[in-house]
């Protein structure tokens, strides 16, 4: 009998421990963190377990991407400027990752200030990826938009950055900003000067990945980086003339990458 009682009361115990939400136990910061990698839709879908995973959602690491899904939606819907500017003010979490195509930076006169304003919420300051690209067309009307002043605020934290049809000459030089942890840089149709994108470099001591499509602004790029491991470059949408591209120093270089059309181009780091 007393070995009876004792499976019975482990069949019992074990099927009580079957309903025990082990995972919404765990601390605040773990769920954060287990939300922030997954997909968003299925993100959204973990409220279902338990009523607590909606604060928890509310405040976990955003990962904001801004370009459509055409995977999920044949024809591309855009989010309105008024709710991203919602996203940006009221999520009660850090957003790690911000990424803003063209089509949000449509040349006109405030494009450049809606950016800056945009990268000055306090809930990207801790900011780790950022993507974005004025207007193509600005190169129609010149001069480029410059890059934000606000980028410096991300100097500690930023990991990869891709800038694209903006300026870095004048004021706004590259001498400015420095990126402690910046590990992958893509520069798309840019103003930069040889000298501005030789301090660029030299700002980024981990630099590892290097990307660069269409103009520079320069006849020619000399590059000098004790850490890059991988160079793509690229003529980009208009087969624009590459810059003369010279490696003088990059000990660490393992692979240097020519496209000759921008569709067939793979991200260096990949």
């Amino acid at each position: 009998m007393e070995v009876v009682f004792r499976s019975k009361r482990r069949r019992k115990l074990a099927k009580e421990e079957e309903h025990i939400d082990y995972i919404s136990c765990l601390p605040d910061t773990i769920l954060r963190d287990i939300i922030s990698l997954l997909p968003t839709k299925n993100g959204e879908c973990t409220h279902v377990f338990s009523s607590c995973w909606c604060q928890i959602w509310r405040s976990a690491p955003l990962n904001l991407d801004l370009n459509p899904d055409f995977d999920v939606l044949p024809i591309p819907m855009y989010i309105p400027t008024r709710v991203i500017l919602r996203i940006l003010s009221t999520h009660q979490g850090p957003i790690h990752r911000l990424s803003i195509p063209e089509v949000y930076l449509y040349y006109r006169n405030d494009h450049a200030m809606i950016l800056d304003i945009w990268l000055r919420f306090p809930t990207v300051d801790r900011l780790q990826e950022l993507e974005f690209q004025h207007d193509r067309h600005c190169r129609r009307i010149p001069p480029l938009p410059p890059l934000p002043t606000s980028v410096h605020c991300f100097s500690s934290t930023l990991r990869v950055a891709s800038f694209g049809h903006c300026n870095f000459l004048g004021g706004n030089s590259a001498n400015r900003h420095h990126f402690l942890l910046l590990k992958n840089l893509s520069l798309f149709d840019v103003n930069i000067s040889e000298s501005s994108l030789h301090s660029l470099l030299a700002s980024c001591p981990i630099l590892e990945s290097l990307l660069l499509i269409g103009q520079m602004g320069c006849s020619h790029i000399q590059i000098v980086s004790p850490t890059l491991r991988s160079i793509c470059v690229c003529p980009g949408y208009l087969n624009f003339e590459l810059p003369q591209l010279i490696i003088d120093d990059a000990p660490c270089l393992e692979r240097l990458l020519h496209f000759q059309k921008f569709n067939s181009m793979k991200s260096p780091s990949q």
